[in-house]
């Protein structure tokens, strides 16, 4: 991953967070030996997308702080820390091997909250200028593009 574009992490990201929360929901109607394979595959992706979202964090902090994107960065830690309450949430659910609960709620229960937090922050992070990363590159160099200057 340390590789790849900005461009190709931001699509990662986006392919793993689909995936996290199809499987997530799928599992919700699931819990007999037969659906084990879901939540191995629940977990592993959630495991992919920590290192996702930690190499997309030590890609973008910099280069925002040098150019005082103070927004961005709120909303990118928001993101983070929700993205971060939900992996945490899911690896304390699997490794207690017992039912935790905080107060009221359970463990999975917030777990399943910051993940479904994550989707209209995620929306809304993406808005200013990121949906690129949901259309396949077009083969053009960026000089070619229209609306880029020449030369």
């Amino acid at each position: 991953m340390a590789g790849m574009s900005g461009a190709a992490l931001d699509r990662l990201l986006a392919l793993l967070l689909a995936a996290q929360i199809t499987t997530g929901l799928i599992s919700l109607r699931a819990g007999t030996p037969a659906t084990a394979p879901l939540f191995v595959a629940h977990g592993l992706i959630g495991g992919a997308l920590l290192v996702a979202v930690a190499l997309k964090l030590r890609r973008s902090i910099g280069p925002a702080i040098r150019h005082r994107r103070w927004l961005r960065i709120a909303l990118g830690s928001l993101l983070a820390l929700m993205a971060a309450g939900a992996l945490v949430g899911g690896l304390a659910w699997v490794a207690s091997g017992r039912i935790l609960s905080i107060g009221p709620w359970t463990v999975l229960t917030l777990h399943v909250w910051f993940a479904l937090a994550l989707v209209p922050i995620a929306a809304f992070h993406l808005v200013p200028r990121r949906w690129r990363l949901l259309r396949p590159p077009s083969g053009r160099r960026a000089e070619d593009r229209p609306g880029r200057p020449m030369g």
